[in-house]
């Protein structure tokens, strides 16, 4: 009886443990026990918005299908992305283990862009994520990334700092970038405010040029970002500030808290952005379509199977 009892206890911290941690169902905003995620995303080339092509989604290709593949606890185990305009990015391969003290964790994948990933993450006493350490690189692309983050805590266990700085080599170029989040809560101790100030810059070898901007993102009672303001100001080589710029984005959402419109006004221009959504009996999304000022840019329809 107390050997069936010690065991029953086990089996309920293992479960308890894995109930926890968030499963990779929850990182991609899936609900119920999904097998896998099948999506298609059809693109319509003749809408084009002039000062938004780099926030613009890639339309080099006319049709892209991602399969995603589950386990039955909610892990990936499979992630494999083909487009007609020749990109195939491969299975993800991955590899993960803790120390014994479960202070550090370290992983090796291969990512959805054919890099080859090595993270690895350190946690304090308390299971809180103090430093994470990224690196990626791609010999056929010429490619490397470093990503180093530093995250500061209160007494609340809330996360209230965080700095990340970047390094990154593609093609010959070298780039580095420092970026400062601060986190502010209201009485209810929800997140209001997300601030965010980037100090970018190109290595020697594309003289200096320099771009520093401040990002506020204010979020609303359920959590929800309700709008999201931008600064950014570009700095010549010797200093001199050549232009500032701002946007402001303002968001709606429908009862699934999926966003169904975002209000773009900038220093550029203005936009409107527009999404519709259709879903399954689980209210996972199957038919996803966006239209930029009123024109069709793509429609994304997706297959889920369930365990």
């Amino acid at each position: 009886m107390k050997k069936s009892s010690f065991a029953f206890l086990i089996l309920s911290l293992i479960a308890t443990n894995a109930i926890a941690q968030k499963t990779d169902w929850e990182s991609h905003g899936l609900k119920g026990r999904v097998k896998c995620d099948i999506s298609i995303t059809f693109y319509f080339h003749d809408t084009i918005c002039d000062w938004r092509t780099v926030n613009l989604y890639d339309l080099a290709s006319t049709i892209d299908t991602n399969f995603i593949e589950f386990d039955s606890l909610g892990s990936k185990i499979r992630d494999t992305f083909r487009s007609d305009a020749g990109i195939c990015m491969l299975t993800l391969h991955r590899k993960y283990s803790w120390n014994k003290n479960k202070t550090v964790f370290k992983g090796r994948y291969t990512d959805e862009m054919n890099n080859k990933v090595t993270k690895k993450q350190i946690y304090d006493k308390n299971d809180r994520m103090v430093e994470s350490h990224r690196f990626e690189k791609n010999l056929k692309r010429l490619y490397w990334n470093r990503v180093h983050s530093y995250i500061d805590y209160d007494e609340k266990n809330r996360e209230i700092k965080d700095l990340t700085i970047r390094k990154t080599f593609d093609y010959g170029m070298r780039f580095r970038s420092e970026s400062l989040t601060e986190y502010i809560y209201g009485a209810n101790d929800s997140l209001i405010l997300m601030r965010e100030t980037n100090d970018y810059y190109d290595c020697p070898k594309r003289r200096n040029v320099r771009n520093k901007s401040v990002t506020e993102s204010i979020y609303g009672e359920h959590g929800e970002l309700v709008k999201m303001m931008d600064v950014d100001s570009v700095f010549s080589p010797n200093g001199q500030k050549q232009r500032d710029g701002y946007c402001v984005i303002d968001y709606v959402y429908d009862e699934h808290n999926n966003v169904i419109d975002e209000i773009w006004e900038s220093s550029y221009g203005n936009s409107h952005d527009h999404f519709e959504y259709e879903y399954d009996e689980m209210g996972n999304c199957i038919t996803k379509a966006y239209y930029l000022d009123g024109k069709l840019c793509w429609v994304n329809k997706r297959k889920i199977e369930y365990y």
